[in-house]
């Protein structure tokens, strides 16, 4: 369930059709499947053969070949890495709830702006610009929102972890179905939008013109975690 849970992310709502609309669609969707089973799940299958047959960490697992023990601290570190990006998407997505609630109870009326300009002026609004000399300077109001929100997103994966590994497989159920409903319900009603056939078929038929374009296998890259 928790290797269910971490194959659905921001790469399949956002970054997956982001790179297909710029590569014709399917001519992206053929060279992610080529790797997609050359490259990518091979390597998944083997980290997780080494965990299961070692039942060691990243690091630890390398035992067997300690010349390889520079790829369990790396990935340690990118998980690390990962986890802080995460985090603070987890944070933005709190002031983002907070202030649709705040807009509902208060009949104002803020999410009709564009996304962009809304992020930038509601969420973020951590920097300010002078019209005159345009400087730039802090905002700590809208940080202080920042920073407790970041506080409560860290409060939360603390207390699903709080418990020790056992408990993360109780929460992994949780985890791991709720954002393919969210994905079943984005397909429902994308295909209810006007042109969604459209959409459709630009994804199935490809520009296989494209489909040699290195740059489309270097883009592939985002989506080999």
């Amino acid at each position: 369930m928790s290797c269910i849970a971490s194959a659905v992310g921001l790469g399949n709502v956002w970054r997956f059709p982001a790179i297909c609309a710029k590569w014709g669609g399917a001519s992206f969707f053929i060279p992610y499947m080529i790797v997609l089973f050359v490259v990518a799940r091979p390597l998944f299958l083997l980290e997780l053969a080494l965990g299961q047959f070692s039942s060691k960490g990243s690091v630890r697992c390398w035992d067997l070949s300690p010349i390889f023990a520079g790829l369990g601290y790396a990935g340690c570190a990118s998980s690390v890495l990962l986890s802080t990006f995460y985090i603070l998407l987890m944070a933005w997505a709190l002031i983002y709830a907070t202030l649709s609630v705040v807009s509902m109870v208060g009949g104002e009326v803020v999410w009709g702006n564009a996304s962009g300009p809304y992020f930038g002026n509601q969420v973020l609004r951590a920097i300010e610009f002078d019209s005159e000399d345009n400087t730039q300077f802090l905002s700590w109001v809208p940080v202080c929102h920042l920073v407790l929100a970041l506080l409560l997103a860290w409060l939360i994966i603390w207390a699903t972890m709080v418990r020790g590994v056992e408990a993360s497989g109780k929460i992994a159920y949780v985890t791991a179905l709720v954002p393919y409903l969210v994905l079943i319900i984005l397909v429902v009603v994308g295909f209810c939008l006007e042109g969604s056939m459209l959409g459709v078929t630009y994804f199935i038929v490809p520009d296989f013109k494209l489909i040699l374009d290195p740059q489309v296998y270097h883009d592939y890259g985002p989506f080999t975690s």
